[in-house]
């Protein structure tokens, strides 16, 4: 079985599944997603709401700022059937840019890169 393991997450290439540890918990078909979309979730309302119900807009030009509200990195799966999965890829929050920051925002790219590569008849 060829298996990518990624934070709180795997993706089993053979089966074109995802099995999501944190958020929308549970296993997938990858080729049952239509959208995928990083987002970021205010750190406040993490735990106490419906998973990135409470997204928060970050610009690649936005500079870091010490004062500004930390988040959870993530990702948006929007299934056939119109449902969103979410998918955290933070373990921890984060200020935007930081090397934590960056780190989740790699590993989310590499994770929608994956998804895309596997999806790419479904024009994702």
């Amino acid at each position: 079985m060829n298996v990518k393991n990624y934070k709180n997450c795997k993706i089993d290439l053979d089966n074109k599944i995802i099995f999501i540890s944190k958020g929308s918990t549970g296993e997938y078909s990858c080729m049952k997603i239509k959208k995928i979309k990083i987002v970021y979730e205010d750190a406040r309302f993490t735990g106490k709401s419906i998973a990135f119900s409470h997204k928060m807009l970050i610009h690649h030009w936005q500079p870091m700022n010490i004062f500004e509200g930390k988040v959870y990195v993530g990702i948006q799966l929007e299934m056939e059937d119109k449902s969103k999965k979410y998918l955290y890829v933070s373990d921890n929050s984060c200020v935007s840019y930081s090397s934590n920051f960056n780190s989740d925002n790699e590993e989310a790219e590499k994770i929608n890169n994956i998804l895309k590569e596997i999806n790419h008849t479904n024009s994702i």
